[in-house]
This record gives structure tokens, sequence and C-alpha cells, in this order.
């Protein structure tokens, strides 16, 4: 088992059955390399507030913690979403 705490927010990418490369040095895990995009489960969406007023974007909380900022048109009533990450994480 690899600790969450050494992958810092690469965790929050990480649902289960995804298939992942472990980077090991010296024979010790190091990291993960993660695939460009995760499809994962949306607990909430957040649809009113000041946050809403202010950006026109609100914040979806994702089954592992991750929070994405999601456009109004965004349906409350989606099941799942793809993630794709930016950057190095």
């Amino acid at each position: 088992m690899f600790p969450a705490e050494m992958l810092g927010e690469a965790s929050k990418y990480i649902v289960d059955g995804l298939q992942l490369d472990l980077l090991l040095l010296n024979g010790e895990p190091v990291g993960v390399d993660l695939p460009p995009s995760v499809v994962m489960r949306v607990k909430d969406v957040e649809m009113s507030g000041r946050h809403w007023r202010a950006t026109m974007e609100g914040p979806a909380r994702l089954e592992t913690g991750l929070v994405v900022e999601v456009p109004p048109s965004f349906p409350q009533a989606i099941e799942s979403a793809s993630i794709r990450r930016m950057g190095n994480i």
C-alpha cells in the first residue's frame, strides 16, 4: 500500500479501479504516474451563493474530496464526470 500522504494532491485523482504506474527509486515507491483524465462520482454541486454571482462558476465536490469549478449549465443530477488534470500533479 502506498501512503496517501506521500502523494499530496495526486491522491485526490485516485479512485478505485484506476490503473497507475508506480514510480520506484532504488526499489522504493516515490510516486505515481496518473492518467490524463479520471472519471469520478460527483458528490455535491453548490448551485447558489456569492461564488456563482461573482464568477459564474461554482464548486462541485467529487468522491475523493477534490473540488472543481463548474459552469451554471452543469447538470445537478449528474452522477459522474471526467476530470482532466491540469499541469503537473
